[in-house]
């Protein structure tokens, strides 16, 4: 398969418009605004993690194997940590600005955990790991990346509906 990079490139470019635009004009510091600046800003991280961990797992006998993992790592966490504050905007938004400290431990939590499973997978690869001879592989645990968008877009389907 052969990844395309002119649509990340777009994104890129696009988020990076709208990033400039949002900073260019003074806001109020409350907690939307402080969370949607850090949405613009791990868009902006996760877009270039996207292409950077593209170009790398197309061509993973070429680059160190521990700069794969850390550039995939680095990847997958932005990831999580986007959806995280997706759902955080989102339960902020629709509750006025008024999040209790409780919700926002239970929304972090199974991010944490996915973030520790991500972090130690350079032991246990379980995630992904890169092979000398076949290069880049995904493992059977990749699957719970999948697990923790599944889980943020329900919390945020439930807050929504609530």
């Amino acid at each position: 398969m052969v990844y395309r990079y002119e649509y990340a490139i777009c994104a890129l470019l696009l988020q990076s418009i709208i990033t400039y635009r949002f900073f260019s004009k003074r806001r109020f510091p409350n907690i939307q605004n402080r969370l949607f600046e850090l949405i613009l800003i791990i868009g902006i991280l996760d877009i270039a993690m996207d292409i950077a961990s593209s170009l790398m797992i197309q061509n993973a006998l070429l680059w160190p194997v521990w700069l794969t993992y850390v550039v995939n790592t680095t990847f997958y966490t932005i990831q999580v940590f986007y959806l995280m504050f997706l759902v955080l905007y989102t339960t902020s938004v629709i509750n006025n600005y008024k999040m209790k400290n409780k919700t926002a431990h239970m929304l972090a939590l199974p991010g944490v955990a996915f973030e520790l499973l991500l972090l130690t997978n350079v032991f246990h690869k379980t995630i992904f790991f890169v092979d000398p001879i076949i290069g880049y592989v995904h493992n059977t645990g990749f699957y719970v990346l999948y697990l923790s968008a599944i889980y943020y877009i329900f919390v945020a389907l439930y807050f929504l509906t609530k």
